[in-house]
């Protein structure tokens, strides 16, 4: 009957192709996250089920995330809440083998990824909040097997998934532009897409991850 099929691309086709490789990211990151469900902390650190392994051979990996809890002030430090929040990133990513962990130039990006950093023995590299074509260079970078970290701002969380093809929900449009709600500071958004890809990767597969004290 007219209609059945309609839009399906044909086998061999671009389409197709894409459909398939994206269908490939989908099933290991499944068998990754086995769960399904958002990794929760049983108590503020303690008691983490820690990820499997995200990195794949022949896959790119990028984890994003907003700063935790922070103070008042033009450039706050992390409140005694948000410190807590970033020992559970820490717990959470503690067996991952990350290779670079970026930052903006404000305090409270870089303390989020401070016990991180000690648990995995990498260094904290940082780029400018505003310098858009360094963060571009950053994740084309990205190669097989890698896995990179970056610790932005509600307003630019959005953007850096964005940038490797992927997409988040829940987010609020702000001046045209997505944010992650303001009381939000419990994701963590991890894309994966196959090397060589050019960016935005179509075949990219993005999970959303709770660690911390839920937000509600």
């Amino acid at each position: 009957m007219a209609g059945i099929g309609a839009g399906v691309p044909s086998a061999g086709s671009p389409q197709w192709k894409v459909q398939l490789r994206r269908l490939s990211v989908i099933g290991w990151m499944v068998l990754c996250l086995s769960c399904g469900q958002p990794e929760r902390l049983k108590d503020e650190v303690t008691g983490e089920s820690r990820m499997e392994d995200q990195t794949r051979p022949g896959y790119c990996t990028l984890m994003v995330l907003r700063h935790a809890e922070k103070g008042s002030g033009a450039d706050p430090d992390l409140t005694e809440e948000g410190h807590q929040r970033a020992e559970a990133l820490a717990q959470l990513l503690a067996g991952q083998p990350v290779h670079r962990l970026l930052c903006t130039e404000y305090r409270r990006t870089r303390q989020t990824l401070e016990p991180l950093s000690s648990k995995v023995g990498v260094e904290i590299e940082t780029i400018q909040a505003s310098d858009a074509p360094a963060w571009r260079e950053a994740m084309a970078r990205i190669g097989a097997e890698e896995c990179v970290v970056i610790c932005g701002h509600q307003n630019t969380v959005p953007l850096f998934v964005e940038e490797v093809g992927g997409s988040i929900g829940g987010t609020e449009r702000v001046s045209g532009q997505n944010w992650i709600p303001g009381h939000v500071f419990d994701r963590l958004y991890i894309s994966c897409w196959p090397a060589g890809d050019p960016l935005p990767s179509s075949a990219v597969v993005t999970q959303e991850v709770q660690y911390g004290i839920e937000c509600n």
